[in-house]
């Protein structure tokens, strides 16, 4: 089942992706192309100073690589254990980014025959945003030559496209939800599909109010929100993970394990470095650029700017709670109060200052001294970090006497081994 899966996976955003490129190849000669070609250029060369136009860039990378939403790891699981994923994550980014400015020409070509039918500049024909695939490119084709033929090839390319991207992210949610709880969502093919129809008919709901008349409003917010410091912050907390918390030299040993050879120096340094700085820039960048969210002339309302917000800081406060909730799970929790309480020889130092219940823990240590048991602050706390961290320590030391045992009662037939031979 897991292997047809991925096979359609594979067959589908494989049509996925050259629907795209043939629409921009067969759309590129209409009239207009000098106008786009002039225009597109132009915006490159004579406006590298708008920074929020690279970061804008920027972040569009995360959306079209799906970097920082779990599907490349999701649909990499379905890959064979020695595939060669250096060469995919060279090759998939380039063709990416050659399809992108391919398809800013083409973009162009369509803006500028609005321009040339309207008689007005490039710019004035239409923003960025939802608008130029729902607004402007179905006017631009009712402008053309066989407006039906080119409607039915556009709409269909956009629900292919729709739907390739819908099967890598919700396939990312449904089977993060399935491997962890495994016993309860992966018991037999009923109960995983009634989950997947559970998941797709909630997201469904979700979805239905971005059909309504405020549907474009809902969507420029949601867009907004979750395409900007949530993706960001989630590349950068993953680059700091992998290379300083789990080890850049454990990921480069499981890397050899996959493919024969270690990362060059190169790869490290992108990794450990780079990258991270890059993103931290964006981020501060983006940070200092910030303006309210806004649909052409419509400024939104302080109470959708904090629903805006809390999507914004939701995904990003799931990392911290995540990494306590394990924590306290596995000890840390008990580690903690210990921590907190005093020692039990807290007190005054004097003996004759010690009244009360210091005086009752006095006689206790008086007790323990006439039994021949001379017990010393450094012992007390030797002591009590012992049994702080026996508890923490617990599971680890049950794994490793049951390893202990399992050699002991290997030892015998080792041993028999190792005379046979000689």
């Amino acid at each position: 089942m897991r292997e047809r899966f991925s096979q359609d996976i594979e067959n589908s955003s494989g049509t996925a992706s050259e629907m795209p490129r043939l629409r921009d190849t067969v759309v590129l000669p209409r009239p207009g192309r000098l106008l786009c070609t002039s225009s597109h250029c132009s915006g490159l060369t004579q406006q590298p100073s708008l920074k929020h136009v690279w970061s804008d860039a920027a972040t569009q990378v995360f959306y079209s690589l799906s970097i920082s939403c779990g599907g490349l790891i999701t649909m990499s699981s379905y890959n064979k254990f020695n595939n060669n994923c250096l060469r995919d994550s060279i090759l998939v980014p380039l063709i990416d980014c050659f399809t992108s400015f391919f398809s800013g020409f083409v973009i162009f070509t369509v803006l500028g025959f609005m321009a040339k039918v309207k008689g007005v500049d490039v710019e004035t024909v239409v923003k960025g945003g939802p608008g130029l695939a729902f607004i402007a490119y179905p006017e631009a084709i009712t402008k053309m030559p066989s407006p039906t033929v080119w409607a039915i090839l556009f709409f269909l390319m956009m629900i292919t496209i729709g739907f390739s991207s819908q099967f890598s992210l919700v396939e990312t949610v449904m089977s993060s939800l399935m491997d962890e709880w495994q016993d309860k969502l992966r018991r037999n093919w009923k109960t995983q599909t009634a989950f997947r129809v559970c998941v797709c008919l909630v997201t469904f709901l979700f979805g239905l109010p971005m059909t309504t008349q405020a549907g474009m409003y809902i969507l420029n917010l949601v867009d907004t929100s979750v395409g900007g410091f949530p993706f960001l912050f989630i590349g950068l907390t993953e680059c700091l993970t992998i290379c300083y918390i789990y080890g850049y030299k454990r990921f480069a040993d499981d890397i050899e394990m996959m493919l024969g050879k270690k990362p060059s120096v190169y790869w490290r340094i992108c990794w450990c470095f780079v990258t991270p700085f890059i993103l931290f820039v964006v981020i501060v960048s983006k940070a200092i650029q910030y303006k309210v969210v806004t649909l052409h002339s419509y400024v939104y309302p302080r109470w959708a700017q904090t629903i805006g917000w809390l999507i914004v800081i939701i995904p990003l406060v799931i990392i911290p709670v995540y990494f306590v909730v394990k924590h306290c799970q596995s000890g840390g929790y008990q580690v903690m109060v210990k921590s907190l309480k005093p020692l039990s020889n807290w007190g005054p130092s004097e003996p004759e200052n010690r009244t009360g219940k210091y005086a009752e823990e006095a006689d206790d240590d008086d007790s323990g001294s006439r039994g021949g048991q001379e017990t010393t602050a450094e012992n007390v706390d030797e002591v009590q970090r012992r049994e702080m961290f026996t508890e923490v320590d617990g599971v680890e030391n049950e794994a490793f006497e049951g390893d202990t045992r399992q050699n002991v009662t290997d030892l015998p037939n080792s041993i028999a081994t190792t005379n046979s031979k000689f």
